[in-house]
């Protein structure tokens, strides 16, 4: 059972201070599947764990923190948080906001 999948989208409008675009998707930066019993359903709730504030530049799919995946108040795992797109540095005026 595939608990979340390379490439899916962990949060939006994540805030880039100073960069252009301002804000960016994060993204699932690997797999992670468990094991299940046929039939059986579970239910994954993912929580991002950023590194720190985000500041241009950044390319796309650099890694900016952790995905982690919990089944109630268990952690199944961690995959890496990797930006979903480049950000460059905005113009100067625009760092400030």
């Amino acid at each position: 059972l595939v608990a979340v999948k390379q490439g899916d989208v962990v949060a939006v409008d994540v805030r880039v201070k100073g960069g252009k675009p301002r804000f960016i998707r994060v993204l699932a930066g690997d797999s992670l599947s468990v094991f299940a019993k046929r039939g059986e359903k579970r239910s994954f709730k993912l929580q991002l764990g950023l590194f720190e504030d985000l500041h241009p530049p950044l390319r796309a799919n650099a890694p900016v923190g952790q995905v982690i995946v919990r089944e109630g108040e268990t952690e199944i795992g961690r995959v890496p948080a990797v930006a979903g797109e480049a950000v460059e540095e905005g113009a100067f005026w625009e760092r400030f906001f």
